[in-house]
């Protein structure tokens, strides 16, 4: 990423000294991929203290997160070990993680394991998240990462090399590069706008929306008179003969007015970055249902597509190598299921389909009850349920209906 005129410097990480050579648009030192781009960080940092971009970051990952649902795998007994150790990373890192790989393009967490005696098996026992700012990949002839350094490991700041073993990543988009792309490269011009917008407010109320002081005395004490006026107001000051007259011109436009929907606009802007619907950003609570329809749908598309990028780099970096580690079988990664929440009006379309369906004989409501129930995302039944649709009259039916 080229370096942008204007934006502040950081002091460079400092590499031991060797023939460097290019890699995917980075440069490389032996096999560790540097990032040219070190001055972004103070500038991402900056642009999270943005309540707007903060709230907009928070929502697009809360909602990839909550659209990932349980762990699925062939062996049982597989899919509940990993089960038990996605737990910790659902519960811990992986909201945070979301969001790293939004603003800086990727993210990396050092994975604390421990030895479980009962199982005979390792297990996650912590993840501790890595500042992106001193990370860096370390790769192989072929691109692949294979392990992390990070500038900073204790209090003396050493250096800390990890094996891939050990080290819990994700990036946006790999195909861009190790560190992926962030998301907030397009919001910096909306929020230096929005910056310098909200620092000069102060000074152009000032200056358009207050009038000037005129003050009237005689001519021997007009400078005496504007002294002291320019002590009690900041603003412009006259002074004029106490039988003359002046008459100034006020600007007619409504600044609190045009601050607020330009402020309005730049948020609008900000919130496009994460790809939020625009109706979110609108302060009226009425309008169209189509129209909202057309923004929301398109936003759970992308929402679903990313949250399908990350369980596919969970299975390949964590549960693949939580597999290897326990000399597990890894062909089988298991897989995860990415929710696509129905509309109550698809919801109540799909009833009818499987009341139809039941009756026809092609599905048995009893058997089929579990994947009825996540078609149309209702909650996991904590017993099997008999459920009846079109049955004959009396007899074992009638009692299942009364149980239900």
């Amino acid at each position: 990423m080229a370096n942008r005129v204007g934006r502040p410097k950081k002091v460079e990480i400092q590499y031991a000294v060797a023939p460097n050579r290019s890699w995917n648009g980075y440069t490389e030192d032996y096999e560790l991929v540097h990032w040219n781009a070190n001055d972004w960080f103070p500038i991402y940092k900056q642009m999270l203290n943005d309540e707007t971009i903060s709230a907009a970051s928070m929502l697009f990952a809360s909602v990839v997160y909550s659209t990932i649902a349980r762990y699925s795998h062939s062996n049982a007994e597989t899919e509940h070990f990993i089960s038990s150790n996605l737990q910790k990373l659902f519960s811990s890192v992986l909201l945070e993680a979301i969001q790293d790989v939004n603003n800086f393009g990727f993210h990396v967490s050092e994975v604390v394991y421990e030895y479980d005696d009962k199982i005979k098996k390792m297990m996650v026992g912590r993840f501790v998240r890595l500042e992106p700012e001193l990370t860096r990949f370390i790769v192989n002839d072929n691109g692949k990462i294979t392990g992390v350094r990070y500038y900073g490991g204790d209090k003396n700041n050493q250096i800390v090399d990890l094996p891939i073993e050990k080290v819990f990543y994700l990036t946006n988009g790999i195909e861009r590069g190790v560190y992926g792309k962030s998301l907030l490269d397009k919001a910096y011009r909306w929020w230096k706008f929005k910056k310098h917008l909200i620092e000069n407010w102060a000074i152009a109320m000032e200056k358009y929306s207050i009038p000037p002081l005129v003050g009237k005395t005689i001519p021997e004490n007009l400078g005496k008179l504007a002294d002291a006026l320019s002590t009690l107001y900041s603003n412009g000051v006259i002074t004029i003969n106490k039988d003359d007259e002046v008459t100034t011109v006020q600007s007619t436009k409504d600044f609190p007015s045009l601050f607020n929907e330009t402020l309005k606009a730049l948020n609008m802007l900000l919130f496009r970055t994460y790809f939020l619907p625009n109706t979110l950003g609108e302060s009226n609570l009425v309008g169209s249902y189509a129209l909202a329809k057309i923004q929301v749908d398109p936003f759970y598309t992308i929402t679903r597509n990313k949250a399908e990028a990350i369980c596919r780099q969970i299975l390949e970096v964590f549960v693949a190598n939580l597999l290897k580690m326990n000399g597990m079988d890894a062909t089988d990664l298991g897989q995860f299921t990415v929710l696509n929440e129905p509309t109550g009006e698809e919801k109540w379309r799909i009833g009818q389909l499987i009341v139809q369906l039941s009756q026809a004989g092609f599905i048995t409501p009893n058997d089929d009850n579990e994947w009825v129930r996540n078609l149309l995302r209702f909650p996991t039944s904590k017993k099997d349920l008999k459920i009846d649709i079109g049955g004959d009259e009396g007899g074992e039916n009638d009692s299942d209906n009364e149980n239900k």
